[in-house]
Parts: structure tokens; C-alpha cells; sequence
């Protein structure tokens, strides 16, 4: 049979997995199937193919991995020669039958000889239905090729393979392990895993049917990452204790938030992994604040350049992101994000600006802010479906310019009357592909402090009146900030409007909370006329929905507990709290805060308006219109 037309590496990396004689000679007694490496020293195969080795019992799928753990398993390279020593290998214990799918790593005891390539594997996300397959694996010891075509997934998500001729030799045992490579994509897509049972094969017309089964790359994802963890381990280890310190503050700028850091050195990587981090982490031990070894610093250079990755670029950011972070630099420094989405019928118009610091912005002079440039790379006028990669563009901006997105920031999201009951604390902190198979989308609202604000209040036909109410209410929440918020924000549940607008005309009251949802957010209704109305309420909570599974009334007590001035960030760790929790299980995920402060405003709307004059600004008696 002709060899197939594949990339000139993907034989390059291939492994036969042998069974030797427990002598010290180590003779093949028999090949049992097959393999690929990845990178530094590790292969990929079947869990099953390294117990077959073992003589260990395959028919029971889910065994332990202290049974192959510290075992040799020996392996030969395709592109050596055949009477080539073979080379020993042992379990990597975390990769054993990873997310219970029948997958495992190897990692030679030695470097790889002379002449081996990594397997040209890409990330594809794509429908393999009806591509063309070439597979060379070990059905015997001096293998062959199989071909066909690629069809769809059964219940364990393999996606099904099948000779296309008679002329072609059928996936059989020995293929297992073997990377599969689709001719339609020119890439190594999956790993063939099993063969159709003898016992099903009446199900098919021929007996003798040609059908495989192989793991498609999203489901290698997780230990194609693990490599990059064990790569990680193998670097730092030798210089663990002289980076330990700064590697757990560096640990701490990128995962501030919920529980305790792992004390695992690989299971901070694979967090970092998980969260798109790695290479940020890696940075930090590049500053000289580090004070890392030369040889790690080579090493460490070495992994960046491999990968493509912009050392200085990542490593500029790091020396941003532990400015931001330092105590002297930024502990009195409060950030903010303001997001302002203007309405223009069917479509909207975004400005951004990012204050670094809320006591030193002057909004009238336009002092301490800067206009973000990202809005300018997107159509004037945008749908809403668009606001929200636009935010991701905002945030990104923000990072470069020394403002990391965490729970530091405050992003204000000014918002037309239509849009305040959306759940935008959701959208998605950074853009994420299909083939992020480890990761869980991470919102806004678990990465930083996520307020929304009534864009309607800038609008240039609000009198001046009202907005010199607005900073009454305001310099009466300075007065308060410190009481707990139950006491400084009256209940909407059940009131009519004109009773609610009684109680927000004190100064003792500065906002409003609801235990259940409102019915619609429109100008006119009840609840939300009041938001709208003279008395300028400064906050405003409640939830859009109610989880079936938890008291909303206690939840609200808790956090209303806290002082009214922690209330933005008690609700972005309730948030936080939520992530990967069910909807109907944790209120963080259906809370709306409105925080309205009449300083955080664009320099165009400040400019607007004539400076309010303190004598005249009211403080009670707001008028009772709504």
C-alpha cells in the first residue's frame, strides 16, 4: 500500500508500545500498540494500551492508578531503527484516565533520541463529519496503514471512524493510541481509541465491519494542557524554594478572588492554565523583583520564545499588573471603568474612559482620565449583540494601560433605561474559543466590581434641578457610607411609589432595595419611576430573577448587612461566589446594583452644566412627583 500524503512529522513522532522480558536485556516480546509525543518528553496513548502492557486486567475500565504508577513502559520511536534499545517510560499520576476518558501521558526517563518531532497537532473545533482519515498504527510490529472517512460521535463523544473500501485494513487492536490525521483540515484531529466489537459487528451488514472510534481534540485538550503543567514542573522544581514567595504573590494578583490559593505547585499552574494565565505567571518571575536564578531565567526565556509569546510584552504587563497591585502604589488608588452606551434606536453609541484613580478625577477639567481607544476599532453604531465584545476590547486596554481587570476595578456600565435589567455582569471577561474545553467562561462580574447606571440621568434635557438633587443625595451617602446599607436604603417590596419616594425624602435614606424581581423596567412604572424621579436615589438593588432553591429575602438581609460603601464589592463577591454554581442554587447570579455617583460622569456631560453651588444645593424636601 502507498504511504498516504500526510505533514512529513506526523510518522516523526509516533511510538510503538512494546511489551519486554522482565530480564535485564529487556528483548520485545510483543507490540501492543501505539503512541505520539507532544513535546519535551511526553507521549500521549491509552490508558488501556499501558495496562495491556502491564498485564494488568482491561476488562475492568476504571482502575486505580497505583497499579502502573512508578512501572516502566517502553516505547520505540517510529523514525529510529528497529533494533534500537527501547526506551523507558513511566505514568504521569494526575494524567491517569484524566476526566475519566481512557487517555493517560507517558514521560520518557530519557531526552528523545535524535531525529523525533513533536506530532503536528492544531486546535480544531470544527465538525470532522465525512472528512477523509489517514491512521498509521501497530496492529502488528511493523504496522500499517489504515484509512477512511470520519463520521459522528456516540454517547461517549468518540467520534466514529470507517474503512471506506474492502482494499483498506480496519481500525483493530495496536491502532489504539495512534494519531488521527484528517486530509481535509491537514492536521492531527483525535487519537483512535477503540474497535467495534466482535459481538456488535451483526449490527452492520459486514461482519468483518471496518468501524473505529476516535477521541477528537477536545476532548485531548486537558492533557495536551497537562504537558504544558508538566513542562512548568520540570523547569521550576530545581528552583521551587528560591521562587516559592513570589511566584504565591504573583499567584495572588491573578486569582484574588473565592478560596484559599492551592499550595500545590502544579495545582497553582493548572489553575493558572485553566484561567488563561500561565504565561502571565511565568512573567512575574522574569521581574527583577524575583530575583530568579539565571538558569531559570534562560529557561524560562526559552519556553516563551517556543511558543511565540511577546516576552517583553507579557513581561511589561506584569510589571503593570504588581504596580497595580503594590500597596504603596495602589492601595488608596480606586480605578473605574465607565462604559457609557448611548441609545440610537435599534443600535448604540459607546464611549469608554478609564479613571486610574476616582480622588484625582476631575471631570470639568478633564484631569485623570483617559479617552479609551477601542470603541474607535467597531462601527460607530452598534447592535447589542456587539457591546459586549466591545467590553472585552475596553478591558483589554485597560490592562495595557496598567489597569488589570480584577476585583479592584469598578466597571460602570451607563446604560439606556431598555438595558438596566440585563444580566451584562455576565458577558465575558475575555474571549474564549470553543476549544477551551477546561475552562469556565469567567464574566465581568466575577473578574472586577460590576455596577450599572441610568445613562437617562446625562441626557442634557434633565433640568438642573434635579441634578442638583442628585448631589444632595450624594453628599448625604458621604455621611452614611459607613452605617450598614439595611439602614440607609429603604424596601420597594409592596409600596406604592408615593410612600417609597416618602421614605427616600429623608437624609437617612440614599437608595432602595426589592427582594423580588420587578415586573418591567420601563420609565413610567411604579417601581422604576422612582430611579428616575427627584429623589435621586444613589443605590438601588434587586434581583431580575428568583432561584427556585434559596431564600432571596435572607440573601439580601446578609448582604445588606455589610456597610452601605462595601455594597459594590460585597455584590461582586457574591458573584464571585456564584461561578459554576446552578442558576437556581446561588442569588449572585441574578443581582442588579445600580450605584450612581454624580462625580463619575464623562468630561462632556460635566462641561455641560454649570458647577452646582453648595449653598444652594438641597439636602431634604426633595419635590414628590414621580
Amino acid at each position: 500500500m502507498t504511504e498516504p500524503a500526510v505533514h512529513p512529522d506526523y510518522r516523526q513522532g509516533i511510538v510503538r508500545i512494546v511489551r519486554v522480558s522482565d530480564d535485564d536485556d529487556k528483548v520485545i516480546e510483543k507490540v501492543i500498540g501505539t503512541g505520539f509525543y507532544l513535546s519535551g518528553r511526553y507521549i500521549i496513548t491509552c490508558a488501556h494500551v499501558v495496562k495491556e502492557t502491564l498485564h494488568i486486567d482491561t476488562a475492568t475500565e476504571f482502575t486505580s492508578v497505583e497499579v502502573a504508577e512508578g512501572r516502566d513502559i517502553y516505547v520505540q520511536f517510529n523514525c529510529i531503527e528497529r533494533n534500537a534499545d527501547p526506551l523507558a517510560t513511566r505514568v504521569v499520576p494526575y494524567s491517569w484516565r484524566l476526566h475519566d476518558e481512557d487517555l493517560v501521558l507517558l514521560k520518557l526517563q530519557v531526552s528523545p533520541p535524535p531525529g523525533v518531532s513533536p506530532s503536528p497537532i492544531t486546535p480544531t473545533i470544527t465538525s470532522y463529519y465525512d472528512h477523509p482519515f489517514k491512521v498509521f498504527g501497530y496492529p502488528n510490529e511493523d504496522g500499517h496503514w489504515a484509512q477512511g472517512k470520519l463520521s459522528g460521535e456516540n454517547d461517549r463523544q468518540w467520534i466514529e471512524m470507517y474503512g471506506e473500501d474492502e482494499q483498506c485494513i480496519r481500525i483493530q487492536p495496536g491502532y489504539s493510541g495512534s494519531p488521527v490525521w484528517d486530509v481535509t483540515l491537514s492536521t492531527i484531529v483525535g487519537m483512535t481509541v477503540a474497535t467495534l466489537v466482535e459481538e456488535d459487528s451483526e449490527l452492520y451488514d459486514n461482519p468483518e465491519s471496518k468501524i473505529g472510534y476516535m477521541i477528537p481534540y477536545r476532548r485531548l485538550l486537558p492533557l495536551i494542557q497537562e504537558i504544558e503543567v508538566q513542562l512548568l514542573l520540570d523547569l521550576l522544581k530545581p528552583h521551587q524554594k528560591a521562587v516559592e514567595d513570589h511566584l504565591q504573590e504573583a499567584y495572588g494578583i491573578y486569582h484574588p478572588i473565592s478560596e484559599d490559593p492551592p499550595s500545590a505547585l502544579a495545582d497553582k499552574l493548572r489553575a493558572a492554565m485553566k484561567a488563561k494565565k500561565l504565561p502571565h505567571l511565568m512573567a512575574c518571575l522574569l521581574l527583577p523583583e524575583a530575583q530568579a536564578p539565571e538558569t531559570l531565567n534562560q529557561s524560562l526565556r526559552q519556553w516563551f520564545s517556543d511558543r511565540g509569546y511577546d516576552i517583553e510584552q507579557y513581561k511589561f504587563q506584569a510589571d503593570q499588573d504588581y504596580k497595580a497591585h503594590s500597596p504603596e502604589d495602589h492601595e488608596d488608588k480606586q480605578p473605574h471603568l465607565l462604559f457609557w452606551v448611548q441609545d440610537q434606536g435599534a443600535l448604540y453609541n459607546v464611549q469608554a474612559l478609564l479613571i486610574k484613580d476616582a480622588e484625582s478625577y476631575n471631570p470639568r477639567k478633564s484631569l485623570g482620565c483617559d479617552r479609551l481607544l477601542a470603541p474607535g476599532q467597531f462601527d460607530e453604531a452598534l447592535p447589542y449583540e456587539k457591546l459586549e465584545e466591545l467590553l472585552i476590547a475596553c478591558l483589554q486596554e485597560c490592562s495595557v494601560r496598567g489597569v488589570p481587570a480584577n476585583q479592584k476595578l469598578i466597571v460602570e456600565l451607563l446604560l439606556p433605561i431598555k438595558l438596566l435589567n440585563k444580566a451584562v455582569e455576565h458577558w465575558q471577561a475575555e474571549s474564549a474559543g470553543e476549544d477551551d474545553f477546561l475552562c469556565l467562561p469567567e464574566s465581568i462580574g466575577f473578574r472586577t466590581q460590576v455596577v450599572i447606571r441610568a445613562a437617562d440621568r446625562l441626557r442634557a434635557s434633565q433640568d438642573r434641578k434635579r441634578r442638583d438633587y442628585w448631589y444632595a443625595e450624594w453628599k448625604n451617602y458621604q455621611k452614611l457610607k459607613e452605617k450598614r446599607a439595611e439602614n440607609c436604603l429603604s424596601s420597594g417590596d409592596d409600596l406604592p411609589p408615593q410612600q417609597l419616594m416618602a421614605r427616600l425624602n429623608t437624609i437617612q435614606q440614599v437608595g432602595l432595595y426589592l427582594t423580588e424581581p420587578p415586573t418591567e423596567m420601563a420609565p413610567k412604572t411604579s417601581w422604576t419611576g422612582v430611579l428616575f424621579s427627584s429623589v435621586a436615589p444613589i443605590a438601588a438593588l434587586w434581583p431580575r430573577q428568583k432561584p427556585k432553591n434559596i431564600d432571596c429575602s435572607q440573601e439580601c438581609c446578609e448582604l445588606l448587612s455589610h456597610p452601605l460603601c462595601e455594597l459594590p464589592f460585597q455584590i461582586h463577591c457574591c458573584r464571585s461566589q456564584a461561578h459554576g454554581t446552578d442558576t437556581e442554587d446561588h442569588l449572585g447570579h441574578h443581582l442588579s446594583l445600580m450605584w450612581e455617583n454624580p462625580h463619575m460622569i464623562p468630561p462632556k456631560v460635566a462641561q455641560r452644566d454649570p458647577e452646582p453651588d453648595p449653598a444652594l444645593t438641597p439636602t431634604i424636601d426633595h419635590p414628590s412627583e414621580v
